[in-house]
């Protein structure tokens, strides 16, 4: 059986078309070490690789859950962002309004009010955040 083919950091540098100082910083920062002349097999050289995808990845997630928090920062102190259970109040106090103009309106038969107050009773606040 023949021995698993490795490379040395140039020639793994030149298939992937980077810089060897490059890919040397990725293999170390994928926890791979790149001391002396040593040889890499491919599957070091792919995780070395991708390493950089999955920083891009989770910077990027970083950097959108600081721009949600400084949105939220920023709402919170213009008076626009309230808590789920002030949604809850303002909701419910909506509904029992509502149903008073339904069951108040004179121009509405007893079948449409009771149709319109069921089709109210039905809606649902989406509690799950997306």
């Amino acid at each position: 059986m023949k021995s698993p083919t490795t490379y040395s950091l140039a020639q793994a540098a030149r298939e992937c078309a980077l810089d060897p100082k490059t890919l040397a910083k990725r293999l170390a920062a994928a926890g791979i070490p790149t001391n002396g002349g040593r040889r890499f097999s491919l599957a070091e050289i792919v995780r070395g690789f991708s390493h950089r995808q999955e920083l891009d990845e989770a910077r990027t997630r970083e950097q959108r859950a600081k721009a949600d928090l400084a949105e939220m920062h920023r709402a919170q102190q213009m008076g626009t962002l309230g808590s789920l259970a002030d949604l809850r109040e303002i909701m419910a106090d909506y509904w029992t309004r509502s149903r008073v103009a339904i069951e108040s309106a004179d121009f509405l038969s007893d079948t449409q009010k009771r149709k319109t107050s069921a089709m109210l009773n039905a809606i649902k606040l989406d509690e799950s955040g997306s």
